[in-house]
């Protein structure tokens, strides 16, 4: 039986009037062959041939028993003669007239199940490919999207696609489409979403209005049977305060349905679960960036009756805030062996960065082994990037990992990113080099603009610093005198704009300057090279006076 599925032809399911399904024996038959075979011999992938292949997946998509739990080794060992077939599986099911459930389509929407990249490459070009032909169908894609990793192209083709489909349902009249397309476009970008959902809430004649918002909150958002879930927990803060400010808005509190006793819940109870899970949400959100988003919501006029309350929630999230996280085992046995905390918020790993810099620097000026002369010799900022990073990474101790160049989603690469290892947050470093042509108002507009602004918007990265290397004998002329100043001066003029910069355009934000001195003569500041410069001379009176006393007989 073990071997009789390669004699078998797979055969379409043939569906009849009324969702009926009829599925020829040997099909099934097969079906069960390939789970026993496959049960009994863990190799039995690498004994077939590519033919051999293809027929056993047909029998996986043609049988419609459940996703067969082999198929993934098979696509792994045969991607060639088994992706065509499963791409014509889930065309079939994305293309389905019926609102039966689709095995594939469900598989690759459990969180539990990890989808393979081309096999998510197959799902996104099928969805751009064509329309589904049922809500159910589209409802189900929803939770298969989620668990997509999404380039940003994919993302953007993605967005493009839904929202014209969305369009296009609208001026249908087809608003169970509409909406559920409506859900994908919140699920593929929440931010660039938010604008769309407005629109939809607020169209329409308006004494229908308030069906149409009762309805969309209770489809999208109920706590309890969400179409979008998860997409709340990895949605923007601002994005979840624009959505809750349309949720107040149109799910007005005053407005509720007060329920006693036992009852069944309508549209309506669901609309309000989800306006509170929202809430909840930005509440169980840490970070200054929620705190100012419910401070703000308290003083909005939509949230008048509740800004007493709103004010409670934001004191309350701010002590929650204050508790440093808990450390686990492992990062209490690792500071009991090298007395090195974890990194547990940004601030603690803006501690730990500034700390390392400064060790980094004095150990290039008074460390009895020292790569001074190597970054001395440096002759751009790449070649100060890697010897930073390398010298971090020395110095990490298991807290946190140093790398170069990652790009974020605004396309704006920061020089170094530091990323902890106990918590999901970063440190971005610019690194300028002294060397070069920079000014000071050029150093000033790296520390405003391109590091506050341009590196500093994830909310998992908040702080900053700028590192400025020095290399040879120069000066800066300052600002407003155009006196020339020193690197010290310079470094000391910039960390004091530093501390006036709290906040961008994303929230508030934290940014250092560092300097490394890596010039041989320039080890001390002035002052200091100034009294040191004195004592030899001090020494060389003493010895011509001792001399002058040994001629003249008085020793």
């Amino acid at each position: 039986m073990k071997r009789l599925w390669r004699l078998v032809k797979p055969v379409r399911p043939i569906r009849k009037p009324g969702g009926v399904i009829t599925i020829k024996n040997s099909t099934v038959l097969a079906f069960a062959g390939i789970s026993v075979e496959a049960a009994d011999n863990p190799d039995w992938v690498l004994q077939l041939t590519h033919t051999e292949a293809a027929i056993a997946a047909r029998h996986g998509c043609r049988a419609e028993q459940s996703y067969p739990d082999w198929l993934d080794a098979l696509i792994i060992s045969w991607p060639k003669a088994v992706l065509p077939v499963i791409k014509d599986q889930i065309e079939r099911e994305w293309s389905s007239p019926s609102e039966t459930p689709t095995t594939f389509l469900y598989r690759y929407g459990s969180l539990t199940n990890a989808i393979q990249l081309p096999v998510q490459r197959l799902i996104v070009s099928t969805i751009l490919k064509s329309d589904a032909n049922t809500v159910q169908v589209i409802r189900s894609i929803l939770k298969v999207v989620r668990n997509l990793e999404l380039d940003a192209g994919q993302r953007r083709k993605l967005f493009a696609t839904a929202e014209a489909r969305y369009d296009e349902h609208v001026k249908g009249e087809r608003d169970d489409f509409a909406l559920s397309y409506l859900a994908l476009l919140l699920i593929v970008d929440a931010d660039k979403a938010m604008s769309i959902l407005a629109r939809w809430l607020n169209s329409g004649p308006k004494v229908a209005r308030q069906v149409r918002a009762d309805k969309t909150f209770s489809t999208l958002f109920d706590r309890h049977d969400s179409v979008i879930t998860g997409a709340l927990s990895s949605a923007p803060v601002k994005t979840l305060e624009a959505l809750l400010h349309l949720a107040y808005t149109h799910i007005r509190p005053k407005d509720d349905t007060i329920r006693r006793g036992s009852y069944s819940p309508d549209t309506r109870d669901n609309a309000q679960n989800a306006r509170d899970a929202i809430l909840t949400t930005l509440l169980e959100r840490p970070g200054a960036d929620a705190y100012q988003a419910i401070k703000r919501l308290a003083d909005d006029p939509v949230f008048a009756l509740r800004s007493h309350r709103f004010r409670e929630l934001a004191r309350g999230k701010a002590e929650r805030d204050a508790e440093s996280p808990a450390w686990n085992a492992a990062e209490v046995i690792a500071f009991q062996r090298q007395f090195a905390a974890p990194a547990k918020t940004g601030a603690d790993l803006l501690r730990i960065v500034g700390g390392v810099l400064a060790d980094i620097a004095r150990t290039l000026t008074q460390g009895d082994v020292t790569s001074r002369p190597l970054l001395e010799r440096a002759k751009d900022e790449d070649e100060v990037q890697h010897w930073l990073v390398e010298q971090m990474t020395a110095r990490a101790r298991g807290r946190f990992h140093a790398f170069r160049e990652a790009e974020v989603a605004t396309r704006d690469k920061p020089d170094v990113i530091v990323a902890s290892t106990s918590a999901p947050c970063e440190v971005a470093i610019e690194v300028k080099h002294g060397g070069k042509g920079w000014t000071a108002r050029d150093l000033e507009h790296a520390l405003r603009t391109q590091l506050a602004e341009d590196y500093l918007k994830p909310e998992s990265r908040r702080h900053g610093v700028l590192v400025i290397t020095h290399h040879r004998d120069r000066r800066w002329l300052g600002i407003g005198d155009s006196k020339p100043i020193s690197f010290f001066d310079l470094i000391a003029w910039l960390s004091g704009i530093a501390s006036t910069i709290t906040e961008n355009a994303a929230g508030p934000i934290v940014v250092k300057c560092v300097g490394i001195n890596a010039w041989s003569n320039g080890s001390v500041p002035p002052a200091s090279k100034k009294r040191a410069a004195q004592r030899p001379r001090k020494r060389r009176l003493s010895a011509s006076r001792g001399q002058k006393l040994a001629k003249s007989g008085r020793r």
